[in-house]
Parts: structure tokens; sequence; C-alpha cells
């Protein structure tokens, strides 16, 4: 495999020595370097994983194993990273051998019948552990149960393991927000697969008409069992250890099991009774599972050894977010991205704030392009994941706001990669002597690690870079100048540590690595300005009117001119096309041949034919005159392509690329692009832009399309999207992979695939006019139209910042067990003093309780700090959580209670059961069209329904439990533009302007009218039967039922604030909510508009109000994409922030406030949990100006639910 004691992977792992190998791997020690922690590598041989199925079923099992999480008896299996091109899993590292070890050498067996039950109760409680998280094994043999140092034995290579149940593999097979389906449901090795261990395997394992169950490891038990007391196994004797496995499992299958006593008679009967009850032929007369085999074991263990056995202390049982984030790297690294992501969605439901899973789910969002740089700060600024944050700032070239945040970490939470990390911001500020500092302090944590040891000597010696590899590029420009004219052009050497300026006279050579010499050589006489330019590493190509001329750039010498036209060239220049006489010749300079190439019949004037490389210049294809594009055959044949027969553009044809792929993109002098995918045929688009193109790109993988001019570029999609756009030139690496332009006065940095924002250098510059990356990608120069030139450090491949996503180093055993007795006396401390009457002492132990690691979202600590909240008045916001992230949403629903979430994609629509800390697919349903409305309706004297409303305007009830279907409605009213829902009513709007409002009860339209507008955002529904409209001049009231229409507004204001943007009302309040354009709020009397609440909030318009008047607090959301909570007695602010980059359209609010949910126009949903901190006064909160109403003491909910 390559790999020798010594060698340090990706600089985290150093390799240490082989402590075994089989048939199946190897197992080598290791260093995790980042961590101080010595592990074991576990990595199977590659015939191992040679196949989809296999690599699935190893992929599922390691998952699984990671996620059985910490036991004292169990091996724990740390995360899974590709190693050498396989996947190693990283295993804790036991020293003390094996039990087969243990009887081999007499340690156990015949006679030790306390040692033996003590082993055995070890290995019964780590199978109990597995099989309570729903694991079967399958494989326990004596092999796989370790021994510490200590003496403890520990199950290990959970290789062929089956779930029993979903409680393990739920989320990991449907996906937190997905159904099941067929060929990703638990137990990836199925049925009728003969996986196992002869000497051990039980029947069923042989039978593939028999079931395989957690009674299959208690066989595999029972025979270690028989082995440990007579020294033998019940069906091999002495001298058969290598039988014909096909006998054995004969023997397993047919033969009865002999007693132990009849191999060795001292056996103590309970032991022999009991390890023959293990190996009953029929499963079902064995101890079911381990659980009962740890209580029959113990029960033994105290006749025999007259001691009580004491299991170890019970960890917190399920998954817990470190081991969900753990699972999901360890599927990225071996490419399996949704799987990953479902495991870290998994994650932050069970801990909202879990940096680690936060920060991996952020930056999978970012490198597919769907979250751009603010939301990624705003999202783990708000969790408060400090580290995670300052990576992200570096990443993004923030260095200073970065070396803030860590400093803002206390001391006794930094180790060395905190330390490390400290270190790079400040080198990227250019404080090497203060980053030395960190860096030696990062060495004493870490003092193996070798990019720490890289580091150290950059910063010793005050440098950015090492060997010409820029590891700190300059957030500014490393060098500038200014030069006459704008017409010239500029070109960096490969290694971008040379610049060559070439106009029409002359060609210069500036040294910008340091010593800024400079050499001038003259053009010849007939040369003219040159169009376009080539750089290889010893050759310079230079273009002009008349012809082209090659230089040694190393010597700036002009090798020869000639009156011929270049076309085209390799990156390298190892391939050069270009015209000459009559012909077009292709020059290898590698095989030092010069070819002539055969055209067609009726091509044309070859002059005026274009040449361009594939992308990844393994093919040449031409374009000719007459339209045809031809393709480079072995024989230097120009072969026409079967299809298109003939480019409509050839009449302005400017310049063509093509991708290996068969994409084939034009530019035009009339400014059109034009996209062709040659294999299937078929035209992908045709694009007008804004320029004409003068340069074009297409990126490696053919999937981003780059069209530059001196004035204008941009991005675009197979689609024809713009993706981006910018002003002045742009460039694109020779990898193809970056794209350099200018945005916000700034040079920015863009990735390709997908288009996303990489960073921006802090120094302002003009739009530039010409943009060259240099070979290797390590540096930049731009010239803007005024003759100013900057040189860039680049260099992204090489660039310090965080490129893996984040494992979590976890708890031990020991560390979860006191977290777990910690919150468990702090929560009894809490009950007891409720009980008591004294309700602040019981939130004082409460908070503690949640203060223990692991702790601070534990539902029952939440559920029982809210019923304290009946008797406590509110303070501050303790926490806000965003609990779920979805995007491609058209409509949702959260019912009242919180414990149903409705989720519309289109036409489909997912109705899930919310537990705190679960999202599980209760039923999906689909509609004919795309869905605008979905609601949750308790019915009275019935079972609660789940309506949905399509664009056609058909209105389905569902039986919310089940989804089953109770009844449809066809409204006649289509094509719908807006539909509302609210307590037990439903609003209706056409294109053409006509409203209805619908009875939910009996789905009976109570009313239809038109109301005077067709723009759905000028119209407001506020009540079960009345809607403001409002017009270009004044806002009317539409009564649906009663068919009238009046000037007025609902709210009486002494300032009137300006148009409105969102108007919510309510009968059973007697309340009525608007919100302004201007971020302003009011809460109004419904019957005589006496407003009881104003105020003004910085959020921009208002598309959402909600309030709660047990906790005195009002919601808004903002087109700005704000949310702000906020005291209805002060009015002031308790928490303000973008919860979205985009505009918010929908609110809603549980009844208790502990959950409410926002969607904006373009689908992102987030479901988000509040937490109040809680006073020593009596509660709950009065809102002083509130009306008596209908509402209870805990306040109902206002508007939907």
């Amino acid at each position: 495999m390559g790999l020798l004691p010594g060698d340090v992977i990706d600089g985290r792992f150093k390799i240490g020595h082989l402590i075994g190998y089989g048939g199946q791997g190897v197992v080598l020690s290791v260093q995790h370097l980042g961590w101080a922690r010595n592990l074991a590598l576990k990595l199977p041989l590659p015939e191992a994983v040679n196949s989809p199925k296999k690599r699935e079923r190893f992929l599922r099992e390691a998952e699984t194993w990671i996620r059985l999480g910490v036991h004292p008896h169990i091996v724990r299996c740390w995360f899974v990273r590709k190693v050498s091109g396989l996947p190693g899993l990283f295993l804790d590292l036991i020293t003390g051998g094996s039990l087969e070890d243990k009887l081999n050498g007499g340690q156990l067996g015949p006679d030790l019948w306390v040692e033996n039950l003590e082993a055995l109760l070890q290995v019964a409680e780590g199978l109990a552990h597995s099989h309570k998280m729903g694991v079967i094994h399958r494989d326990i043999k004596p092999e796989n149960l370790l021994i510490t140092k200590e003496g403890e034995v520990r199950v290990t290579d959970f290789g062929l393991v089956k779930s029993t149940s979903r409680n393990i593999l739920e989320s990991q097979s449907s996906g937190v927000f997905e159904p099941l389906t067929e060929s990703t449901k638990p137990g990836v090795t199925g049925a009728g697969e003969f996986l196992g261990t002869p000497r051990y395997g039980a029947p069923e394992q042989w039978n593939k008409s028999m079931q395989i169950t957690t009674a299959t490891d208690i066989y595999a038990l029972g025979v270690i069992f028989f082995e440990m007391l007579c020294g033998r196994r019940p069906f091999d004797g002495p001298g058969e250890e290598n039988m014909d496995p096909l006998q054995l499992i004969h023997r397993h299958l047919k033969d009865p099991v002999p007693d132990p006593r009849t191999f060795h008679p001292s056996v103590p009967e309970p032991l022999a009774l009991l390890c023959l009850r293990c190996l009953s032929k029929d499963p079902s007369e064995r101890p079911q599972d381990a659980i009962e085999m740890v209580d029959l074991l113990s029960e033994v263990h105290e006749s025999v050894n007259g001691k009580r056995h004491l299991s170890p202390a019970d960890v917190p049982g399920g998954d817990r977010a470190d081991l969900m984030n753990n699972a999901g790297v360890s599927l990225y690294s071996l490419g399996m991205v949704d799987e990953c992501r479902e495991n870290l969605e998994r994650g932050l439901l069970l801990q909202a704030d879990h940096p680690q899973c936060l920060y991996n789910l952020i930056q999978l969002d970012r490198r597919e392009g769907k979250m751009g740089s603010v939301e990624s700060l705003q999202r783990l600024r708000r969790a408060n994941a400090e580290y995670p944050l300052a990576l992200l700032c570096i990443e993004e070239g923030h260095a200073h706001l970065a070396t803030e945040i860590l400093r803002s970490i206390p001391l006794y939470k930094k180790d060395g990669l905190v330390y490390r990390t400290e270190g790079d911001a400040l080198m990227y500020q250019g404080e090497f002597d203060k980053a030395l500092e960190f860096y030696r302090k990062a060495r004493s944590s870490l003092p193996n690690d070798s990019e720490t040891a890289v580091r150290i000597q950059l910063a010793t010696e005050k440098s950015r870079s090492l060997d010409g590899t820029f590891y700190f590029p300059s957030p500014a420009s490393s060098y500038r100048n200014k030069i006459p004219s704008k017409k010239v052009r500029l070109l960096l050497s490969n290694d971008g540590k040379s610049l060559f300026s070439v106009t029409a006279t002359e060609v210069v050579n500036i040294d910008i690595s340091g010593s800024g010499l400079v050499k001038l050589e003259a053009r010849p006489e007939d040369a003219s300005p040159v169009f376009a330019a080539w750089l290889g590493e010893d050759r310079l190509v230079l273009q002009d009117r008349t012809g082209f001329e090659l230089w040694d750039p190393v010597e700036l010498k002009l090798l020869q001119r000639q009156a011929a036209k270049m076309l085209t060239a390799t990156e390298s220049l190892s391939h050069m096309v270009f015209f000459k006489g009559q012909n077009i010749y292709v020059l290898d300079r590698l095989q030092r041949t010069n070819s002539p190439l055969k055209f067609p019949p009726n091509s044309g004037a070859l002059y005026k034919a274009k040449a361009s490389f594939t992308c990844d210049q393994s093919g040449l294809y031409f374009i000719t005159v007459n339209g045809r594009i031809g393709q480079v055959d072995p024989q230097f044949r120009v072969v026409p392509l079967d299809w298109p027969t003939k480019l409509e553009e050839i009449e302005s044809l400017r310049l063509f690329h093509i991708h290996q792929s068969g994409l084939l993109v034009t530019t035009t002098s009339d400014a059109m692009v034009c996209a062709y995918d040659l294999t299937q045929e078929k035209i992908l688009f045709r694009q007008k832009l804004p320029f004409s193109p003068t340069s074009l790109h297409i990126n490696a993988s053919g999937q981003s399309i780059v069209v530059s001019s001196p004035r204008l570029f941009g991005v675009l999609n197979l689609k024809g999207e713009v993706v981006h756009r910018g002003k002045g030139a742009c460039a694109v690496d020779a990898r193809l992979e970056f794209v350099l332009g200018w945005a916000g006065g700034c040079l920015t940095l863009y990735a390709l695939n997908p288009f996303r924002k990489i960073r921006a250098w802090t120094e302002k510059i003009d739009p530039p006019y010409t943009v060259t990356f240099s070979q290797d990608g390590r540096r930049a120069v731009t010239l803007a139209a005024s003759g100013e030139y900057h040189i860039w450090e680049v260099d992204e491949n090489h660039r310090v910042y965080e490129r893996e996503l984040l494992l979590t180093p976890g708890e031990s055993y020991q560390q979860l067990i006191e977290s777990y007795e910690a919150y468990k006396r702090a929560y009894t401390d809490a009950v007891n003093q409720h009980k008591a009457g004294d309700s602040f002492m019981a939130y004082t132990s409460l908070k503690l309780a949640r203060s223990a690691p692991g702790f601070v979202q534990d539902e029952d600590a939440l559920q029982f700090q809210w019923q304290l909240a009946r008797s406590l008045e509110r303070g501050g916001i303790d926490a806000l959580w965003e609990r779920a992230f979805l995007n491609n949403v058209t409509a949702s629903s959260l019912s009242r209670d919180g414990k149903n979430i409705g989720i519309a994609r289109d036409n489909l629509c997912i109705s899930y059961c919310f537990d705190g800390s679960s999202l599980n697919v209760k039923f999906h349903v689909k509609s004919r069209e795309r869905i605008l409305g979905c609601h949750y309706y308790a019915r009275s004297n019935k079972e609660d329904a789940f309506y949905i409303v399509d664009q056609q305007g058909r209105i389905s009830v569902f039986d919310a439990r089940v989804g089953i279907a109770v009844t449809n409605l066809e409204t006649g009213l289509k094509p719908l533009v807006k539909v509302r829902f609210y307590r037990d009513s439903l609003f209706m709007m056409t294109d053409r302007g006509v409203g209805a409002v619908f009875e939910l009860s009996t789905l009976t339209n109570k009313g239809q009218t038109r109301l005077g507008t067709t723009h759905p955002n000028s119209v407001f529904p506020f009540l079960n039967s009345k809607a403001l409209s409002v017009l270009d001049a004044e806002t009317v009231i539409v009564d649906l039922v009663k068919d009238t229409t009046r000037p007025g507004f609902p709210v009486i204001l002494d300032r009137f604030p300006g148009r409105v943007s969102c108007l919510v009302g309510s009968t059973e309040c007697g309340l009525v909510m608007a919100g302004f354009v201007d971020g302003s709020v009011a809460i109004a009397d419904l019957s005589s508009g006496k407003a009881y609440f104003e105020a003004q909030y910085d959020t921009g318009a208002v598309t959402g109000l909600n309030f709660n008047e047990a906790a005195a607090m009002g919601v808004s959301v903002s087109a700005k994409g704000r949310l702000t909570i906020f005291d209805l007695n002060s009015k002031e602010i308790l928490r303000s922030f973008t919860a979205h980059p985009h505009p918010i359209e929908d609110l809603a609010i549980t009844d208790s406030g502990r959950y409410f949910t926002t969607r904006t126009v373009n689908g992102e949903f987030r479901l988000w949990e509040i937490a109040w901190a809680l006073s020593h006064r009596p509660g709950p909160i009065k809102v002083s100006w509130m009306p008596k109403n209908p509402l209870g003491t805990l306040g109902k909910l206002f508007g939907r639910g």
C-alpha cells in the first residue's frame, strides 16, 4: 500500500508500526498529530472494496460503527478517511492482544471460571450496547475481542453488521428529510448472503431461510463460552483446526451440541446449562439479546463467585452530534456527499449550535455554490462557533477579524490547532514575530506536526513564501507601477517571477521576484502592435498583423520572425498551429515535426479558418469559412463532424472553444454566445450579451463558460443563464478552475465549479483593462486603462486555510459519564425544587444541568424550562437556534403545537413529525399541480386534517396522522397567485384579481369578489372574510362575504408610516397587526382601529408579523431577510439579524412561541427555536397595553397556526 513508518498523511497522520494483517486488510498504528492521540488505522485490501456492492457495504457498516459511539467494551471507530486510495478506519489503539491470545496462553480456559465469566460479561456488555442501538455484529470470535493494557475486553471489527431496527440507521438511510427507498433500507448485507466465520457462525447465518437476529451474536458468544469451558470448540476437535468449512457449517446446522461436561466434567452446572442454551439451533430458545445475556451471566457470576457484577455506567442513549459529524466527514472523504449532508443535518437537529456540524454543512453549501460569504459568516456568528468562524474568516481573507475572534477564545479552550490558526491570521497581516510566538505554542502541543514546522520556518524568515510557493499571499498587490499606455501586452512567466511587457516596438522583462532587474530588446522594424501572445517555459510567441515572432524568454532573445499567422497553441507551447503560404501546419516541438493538415474539399480560404485545442489539450478542432466543424485525426486529416452541418453564426464568428466532453461554445462580433452539445446533437442556448467578447473559456468540468472583454465579463451556465457579471476584464487560470475579476473596487477570485466567490484582495483598484494569470497560477497581473498595473499573489492551491471538513475529537467514556452524572444530579435537584414550590431555584439548577457538555439542548430540560416560564417572568433571550434548513420549498406549514411540519416542493408535499431532536417523515402526498399552500387544521370532534391547495385551485384534505385522502374540492378558481391559511379559513386569489374565502371545516365558499388589483403583493387578507387592497392612490377594505368595498385602513395612526407591506388580523384576539415598508409595526384594536403599540425598526419592509402574549414577544420578518424579536412593553429589540439572504415571505409560530419558521421568496425554509432566560419575579410577564381577550395565561398565537 506504499505506507512506511514515519510517513505523514495529509499533514495530520503519522504512520507507525504494523500491528497485523490478514485476508481482508492490514492494521497500522498511527498518530493523529492534531489531536496528539495514538490510533489504529485499519485498511482493507483493494479486493475487499473493488466492487460497488462491496464498497457500499464497507461504507455503511463503517458509518454504523462510528455511530455506535463510546462504550468501555467496544473499540471506538473515530472516523473513516481515504488513505492510499482506500477507505481507512481510524480506531482506538488497543495494545493488550486479543481474547484468542488469552485462550492460547492459558489465561482463560478450563477451571478459570471466574476469569472466564468476567471476560464473557465484558463481551456481553459491549454487545448489549450494540443491540440497544439496533446493530447485530455477526462475526463475534476471539480475534475480534481485543484486550486493553488494563485487561478489559472490547468488541471490535463491526465489519458484517446488520441493523435490527431503524434506531441506528434511520437517518443514515432515509436522510433527515426524505422517505426511505428500497435501495437504502437498513441491513446493507441483506438476506441470503453467507457472511461470518464458520467456526463461530450460528445456523441461521448459513441457512438463508432463517432470519438474522440479535440471538445470532449470542450463538457465537456461546461457542466462545464453550471454548473457555472445555479448551475446544463444540464442533471441531483436536487436529481439526483446518477442517473443510462446509463440513463445519453442516455440523453447526445438523449435529447436536455436546454437553461441555462431556469434555470437562468439572464445569459448574450453571455455566454448562447457560452455554448449551446459547448454542441452541433454534434462535428463539437462546437468550434473545446481549441485554438478557448480561443478566443471565450476572446471576451465574454471583452464584459461582459470590460477588455481584456491576455493569458500567450508562451513557446517554441515541445519536450524538459529535458522532453524526464524524460519520458525515467520513462519508464526504469517500465521495458520498449526500450521505454526509444527511448526517450533518441530523447532528444539527440534535445540537443546533454544534460548531463542527454547522461549519461542515456550511462548507458543503459553499462548495456547491448554494451559500455566499456573508450568509456563511452570519450563521457561524449566530451560533457562537468561534474557531470555525475564524477559519472561515481566514479563508475569506479577513485575517484581522480572525485574530479578534481567536483572541476572545478562553485559554482553557485553546489547543495546538487554535494556536496555529492564530499564527496563520497574523502571518496574513505581516505580523511575523507575533505569529512565531503562536506557532511555538502550537508546536508544544503538536511536536510532530510538519505543517507547524513549515510555518515556523516562514515566520522566522519573515517570508510569506517558500521555494516559490505562496503560503500566505499578500492581501494587497505585491508590485505596482505605471506605463504610458494601456496598449501593451503584459505576460507573467510560468513561475510568476518575471513580467513581460510587449509593445509595438519592444519587449521588456522585469524581475519581480526581488531584484527588480530590467532587460529590454527591440522588436523588428516591420513589427506592429501585438494582438495575441503565448508564453511557455522556454518560448514567447507574439502575433501581429503581418506575422509572428518566436522569442527565448530566458535570454530575452528574438529567435525568428515568420510571415505567418499563429492560430492557436497549447498552454505549454508544445504544439502550435499556424497558417503559412496556403497551408495550415501543426508544429510538434516535442517530436520536432511540422505536419501540414489535410482539409476536405470546399473548405474555403484556410487563412480565415479558426482553430482551438480542447480544454484538456487532447484534441484539435477547426471551423472553416463554410461553417463546418472538423476534428484533426492522427493522420492530420481534418474530419468534418456529422452535426451541425453548418454553423448559423459563421459570418460573424469571432471565437470558439470546445470541451473534451463535446461542449462547443462560439461567440460572434455582434455579441452573441452560442452553446452546442455535440454528443447529443442539440443547441443548448443562444444568448445576446451586452458586450462583444475578446476572450472565451470553458472551465475544466465543462459546466461554466467565461466570456470577457476590456469593458465587461460574465460567467454563464449551460442554460445560458448569467451566473455572474462584472466590470472590466477577467482571467481564467491554466487549470480552468478559477476566474479572477473585479468586484466592488477590489480584485476578486472566484471558483468555477460550482461558481462561488473565494476571496477578495483589500487594495482598491480601478476595473482592469486586462488580467493575466501566470502559468502556475501563483501570480496574476492587472492593467488598468490608466496604464497602472499591479502584480498579485494568488496561489490558491497552496494558500494556507482549512481545506478539510472538521472532525470532532469527542469525549472519552469517563468524560461522557461525568457529564451525564452532572446533568442528572442538577436536573433531579430542579425537579425537587419545583415540587417544593421554589421555581427560581429550580430554574437555577436547570441552568446548571444544561451547562453539562452535550446537554444544552436536552429536550427534557428545555420542556421543563418552558414549564417554569408559566410561573416566572422571562428575562432576555437565552438562546435562539436554527434547527433545520431546507431549500426549494414552495409552501410550508407549522402545526400549533410544533409537532408537525409540512413542506411542499413543487407538487410534492411531505408531512414531518418533529420531536425536538429529529424530523421524521410521516407521509407524503402529491398534487397534480404546483402546491401554493399547506395547513394543519385541528377539527372539532374529528381527527386533525392536513390541507393542500395547488395552483389550479384544487383543495385536497388528508388525515393529518397517516396522510389518507379525506376529500377534494375543485374550486374553479385558477390559476391562483396567492394562498393564505388562517385558523379556520382559507383565502385564495386568482391572476385576474378575484379573491375568495373558504371555511375549512365544511370547505364551503363563504364569498368571493374582485379585489381591485391583480398584483398579489398589493392584497393583504387579514380576517376570515376581509382583505385590504392597496391601489395606486388609496387602500380599500374588501369584504369578500358581503361583496362590498370601502376606502379605509384598519389601523388609526397618528403618523402614517407609508405604504403597508403586511397585515394580519384575528377575531379570536380582537387585534390587527400592520407592517410597513419603512420597518414600522403597529398593533391595534380590530373594531375601533385604535393603536395599542407602534414602533419603527430598521429592518426594511415588514413582510410578516406575529406575537406571543405569554412571553410579551413580537416577531417581524422583512424583505431584507431580517428577523427581529422585540419586547411588546418596552418596544426594545431583543434580537435582530439577517436570517436569510433573500426576502422572507412567510412567518409561522407555535402557540407556545417556542418554535417558529421562516420561508423566503426563493424557497429557503428555516425552523427556529427560542429559549428564554427567566427572572426571579413571578410570571408570566404581562403586556401592559393588552386588552382583555380570549387568550389564556400562556397566550395563544396570533394569526395563523
